[in-house]
């Protein structure tokens, strides 16, 4: 569960990074976090080589929140208190 924890921390940093925001919520759509088609092919390969996870770019493209995002490419749920 700690080690679930720290990679989604870890996720988060990255997505932070990318986007170029300081705070990144699980609630927060990454389009209107600034997100665009360059920044989403960024964050892939980021999310590959720091975390050795696939984030499929159809799963950013189709909407939802970040939460969604992080279930699609890790297969670990978060629940809403987190």
């Amino acid at each position: 569960m700690v080690e679930d924890r720290e990679r989604m921390c870890q996720f988060l940093e990255i997505l932070s990074n990318v986007l170029e925001v300081n705070v990144v919520k699980l609630d927060d759509d990454f389009f209107s976090l600034g997100g665009d088609s360059l920044s989403a092919v960024e964050l892939s390969e980021a999310l590959e080589k720091s975390m050795e996870i696939r984030l499929p770019l159809n799963v950013l493209f189709g909407g939802g929140d970040i939460r969604e995002l992080w279930i699609a490419c890790s297969g670990s749920p978060l629940s809403s208190g987190e």
